[in-house]
């Protein structure tokens, strides 16, 4: 028998045999998506963003269609990364009118990372290219046992 009901207007349902773990793991995927979602702007302008950790970095890869470089900050402080982009309004010539608008929103988005410990902060990079924002977080370097000569 499935059962439905609703949490602070989240519609949530589960099977009568399920146990109450997974109405929390569900809970959690709910309101941890509205958590990770806090940097889209009002008017609409939410980049997508890819976290992927490699052996030797971390690479943050960020959506930004329309962004300019000049509207791009990105600042280190505190072990956090603040990613600040801003896409300015879309604008129609004079004596012009809209007949469809399905361009993406503007505005200014910020988010903010918080970077591991195991980032070396003095060598993070970032490029800007076609849209796409790749930001290259290196990690540190561990020590290599070495084998040492007694003499």
């Amino acid at each position: 028998m499935q059962m439905y009901f609703r949490i602070q207007g989240f519609p949530v349902s589960m099977h009568a045999n399920s146990s109450w773990k997974n109405v929390a793991d569900e809970l959690n995927a709910v309101m941890g998506s509205l958590v990770e979602d806090s940097g889209v702007a009002s008017t609409g302008f939410g980049p997508d963003v890819n976290i992927v950790e490699h052996k030797d970095k971390f690479e943050i890869v960020a959506e930004l269609p329309g962004v300019k470089k000049e509207d791009l900050t990105l600042k280190m402080e505190k072990g956090e990364l603040r990613l600040t982009a801003e896409r300015k309004p879309w604008s129609v010539a004079e004596n012009s009118r809209v007949v469809r608008k399905e361009l993406r929103g503007s505005g200014t988005y910020v988010r903010s990372f918080r970077i591991p410990d195991e980032v070396e902060s003095t060598e993070i990079g970032a490029q800007l290219s076609d849209g796409i924002l790749r930001i290259e977080l290196p990690k540190k370097r561990v020590a290599q046992p070495m084998e040492i000569s007694v003499k």
